[in-house]
């Protein structure tokens, strides 16, 4: 989750070297539950979900990301935004 007042510029900033941060207007839970669904299984052989949501969804390596992996592990669906080059990565 981002700071709260924190300014987008601010929010992708701190990912350059810290977590990926979702923008502070998307229900994370809503998304990751439909990227778990309806997402595309990754080549890596873990059990994860990656989608291209085609407009941006939060930051990831210092950078807006509209891409974003999802995995379901302890009883839980959560994941993150992630770069281009991780989900080209993730999908080769």
């Amino acid at each position: 989750m981002p700071p709260k007042n924190a300014s987008w510029k601010d929010i992708v900033k701190s990912t350059k070297s810290g977590p990926a941060k979702y923008k502070p207007e998307i229900n994370i839970e809503a998304l990751e539950r439909s990227v778990y669904k309806t997402g595309q299984p990754v080549t890596n052989g873990k059990p994860w979900k990656v989608q291209d949501m085609g407009e941006i969804i939060g930051a990831s390596e210092g950078k807006p990301s509209q891409w974003i992996r999802v995995e379901y592990s302890g009883g839980t669906i959560h994941g993150h935004p992630i770069s281009l080059n991780e989900f080209r990565k993730l999908t080769k």
